[in-house]
């Protein structure tokens, strides 16, 4: 076959066709492996997401939401957005006691054909029937919520952490191109308030428990009072010498002083 010939042109053209189909189906098995935007939101030092753009694509990949093995830690984050004038920023909680019985439940969250399946069974045993798309995911409210929401799965090792949006409006929970539907949020709080509760409560070394120190305080008060009513180092007021040293008082210096004990005493 003779360059430049029809024949020969043809072949070429043929061979750079094939050569860019396969290029093209490997971009697309790519994508489908590795979603567009794969690596997520941006994370501030906190370890949640700083801003609501740039999160996951869409898609209902098979498998786990998020990996389970080596989590440490899982964090619910609430973003304040724009939109929401005057909303206080939100603390962050940190879970990390029962942390793999917390990614379970991510993981549990049910994909769109088992929850489509879990509809259509509780709706037929009520005698009604189902529509044949339900549009699960794409008929949303538009509830105000004031802040974005997240759970971030932080590992032990060199991954990134796994960074779970969820749409309380949709009903979704995405993470790297898979769709789970639910909201986590009750079962990561309800486990977030047992760790709470079981950490021993901080004691403060300069605050006095149950009243001893503020009894003793009031004791050295009145002591002081009392000091302040007796001339000089007075031991003894019968009239007779202090043998340690003490100031007698005369008999008749009696009553002035006890007078003065009462009235310092009433001060107190």
């Amino acid at each position: 076959m003779r360059p430049g010939s029809g024949a020969y042109i043809a072949g070429m053209l043929l061979r750079v066709g094939r050569v860019v189909a396969g290029v093209v189906a490997l971009v697309l098995a790519a994508s489908a492996a590795f979603p567009v935007n794969a690596l997520g939101p941006r994370l501030g030092a906190g370890g949640c997401p700083i801003s609501a753009a740039g999160g996951w694509e869409r898609g209902d990949r098979p498998g786990e939401l998020v990996p389970a093995d080596g989590a440490v830690s899982v964090t619910m984050c609430e973003l304040p957005l724009p939109s929401s004038q005057g909303q206080a920023a939100v603390p962050v909680r940190r879970l990390t006691a029962g942390v793999g019985a917390m990614v379970s439940e991510l993981n549990a969250l049910p994909t769109r054909d088992v929850l489509e399946a879990e509809l259509r069974r509780r709706e037929s045993a009520k005698g009604r029937v189902l529509g044949d798309d339900l549009h699960l995911g794409e008929v949303c409210t538009l509830v105000g919520h004031g802040t974005s929401l997240s759970f971030v799965v932080q590992y032990g090792d060199v991954r990134r952490p796994a960074v779970v949006l969820v749409d309380r409006n949709c009903g979704t929970a995405r993470y790297a191109g898979r769709t789970r539907f639910g909201d986590p949020s009750d079962a990561f709080l309800r486990r977030y308030r047992a760790q709470l509760e079981a950490r021993p409560a901080p004691v403060s070394p300069g605050r006095p428990r149950h009243g001893v120190g503020r009894r003793h305080h009031r004791r050295d008060r009145r002591g002081a009072g009392l000091a302040r009513a007796l001339p000089g180092r007075v031991r003894r007021i019968d009239g007779h010498q202090d043998p340690h040293g003490g100031v007698a008082v005369p008999p008749g210096r009696l009553a002035g002083t006890l007078s003065n004990l009462r009235r310092a005493v009433r001060r107190i």
